[in-house]
């Protein structure tokens, strides 16, 4: 009888442990903030849309003239759907980036977040792993989106 009762128990502990890790799927990465929505686009940090400088301090190079959409949607289901989903309207981690907010930020705002990240967040900094015209491919599909 006491084997039966422990043979009980440890199957009560099993179930336990399977519905605790089966409930939470997408755990949230050491030391990261999960991302459920962003600021209204009025109270979005305006030091974002000051002119782009480099790592030095110095201006940076401009922006490539226009993005492709349908590159950018490539880089962009590579790179970008794991957080943000597949069509852009958010994910696990990310916010959506089609939304009316988002729709009002500026192209200099998406390409600086994409550059630097965002601090306090999931949003890693992209500079030196996507280039310049990647960049703007991905914000020509952002706004097609729109």
């Amino acid at each position: 009888m006491l084997s039966h009762n422990r043979i009980l128990i440890g199957l009560a502990l099993l179930l336990v442990l399977i519905l605790t890790l089966a409930c939470n799927p997408n755990p949230q990465p050491e030391g990261q903030t999960p991302i459920p929505t962003l600021a209204p686009a009025a109270t979005l940090n305006p030091s974002l849309e000051a002119t782009p400088t480099s790592a030095g301090g110095a201006e940076a190079s401009p922006a490539p003239a226009g993005g492709n959409a349908d590159n950018g949607a490539a880089i962009f289901a590579q790179d970008c759907a794991g957080c943000h989903g597949q069509n852009a309207q958010g994910g696990g981690v990310g916010p959506t980036l089609v939304s009316a907010e988002m729709k009002a930020q500026t192209d200099d705002f998406f390409r600086q977040t994409i550059l630097n990240g965002r601090a306090g967040t999931a949003m890693p900094a992209w500079q030196g792993r996507l280039t310049d015209q990647e960049i703007e491919d991905v914000i020509a599909f952002l706004r097609s989106k729109q």
